[in-house]
């Protein structure tokens, strides 16, 4: 627990300085988040959660370089167990915030023929874990818990401006978790991809 707030003492004190250098936009994107159901229990449809994220940042000393903060949550909408015989089914649900960096090529190339930016990014992820039903083998569960998520996060996406001020974003993101494997069975990384607007100031 004093790993999370060290993390989020980190994120608003990294925030607050880049702010006083520039805050120029805003952007919401929606998109689906790979949840944390394991891949080989449920369909492939219960695998991604809708989910939304809000981000605000500004130019870095240079407009090719953007500082962002973010914060983005998802629930993987499941209420009922699962049919799988002897499973306990657990429902997640997850609120993340983030500090990190867009790097933009075409700022630097002029000739440069595709809108592209990377990002970069650390994220603390705050995970909710409801138990929603269903026993093992032994016709017993665990108790349900909430724990806290630190990742590396790495980037692409494409941004094309379609009115004035505003541009249409889609980004596609992986998460490289850092401790996941002390909470879940389920430690491959996850990815979201999320399509959005952002609004230049």
């Amino acid at each position: 627990m004093k790993k999370s707030f060290l993390f989020i003492i980190l994120i608003f004190t990294f925030s607050s300085t880049f702010a006083q250098i520039n805050i120029s936009n805003l952007s919401l994107e929606g998109g689906y988040f790979r949840n944390y159901q394991l891949e080989f229990d449920i369909q492939n449809e219960d695998l991604f959660s809708f989910g939304q994220e809000f981000r605000i940042g500004g130019a870095f000393f240079t407009a090719k370089v953007n500082w962002s903060l973010c914060i983005s949550y998802w629930d993987d909408g499941i209420d009922d167990p699962l049919p799988i015989m002897d499973y306990p089914t657990y429902s997640y649900s997850s609120t993340s915030f983030g500090v990190g960096f867009e790097f933009y090529p075409t700022k630097y190339l002029n000739s440069f023929p595709v809108p592209i930016h990377f990002l970069t990014r650390l994220s603390s992820r705050f995970i909710n874990e409801e138990y929603v039903g269903g026993e093992s083998l032994t016709g017993t569960h665990r108790k349900a818990k909430d724990f806290n998520v630190f990742s590396f996060d790495l980037g692409v996406g494409l941004r094309f401006n379609i009115y004035n001020q505003i541009d249409l974003i889609c980004d596609a993101m992986l998460f490289i978790s850092l401790n996941e494997e002390e909470f879940l069975d389920n430690e491959e990384n996850k990815n979201s991809f999320l399509v959005g607007l952002q609004y230049n100031l």
